[in-house]
């Protein structure tokens, strides 16, 4: 059973870039045991946030955001 850490927040590049964003996110799936990529991605794409969700879908165009 995975231990449960706060939330992690949204993405916001008005504090910090995305690879610092993916560095804190790589750290929140190991403090809560998340191995599975198919889990990470949905907890990612869950997480990321609305405006960054929606640019997702934009650029995955006739993908679904699952497909990536």
């Amino acid at each position: 059973m995975a231990s449960h850490f706060r939330k992690i927040e949204e993405f916001s590049p008005e504090h910090e870039t995305f690879s610092e964003y993916k560095e804190r996110l790589k750290f929140f799936f190991e403090a809560s045991d998340v191995v599975n990529e198919a889990k990470k991605r949905t907890i990612l794409l869950t997480v990321i946030g609305a405006t960054q969700f929606s640019l997702l879908k934009d650029l995955a165009m006739s993908n679904t955001v699952q497909e990536l």
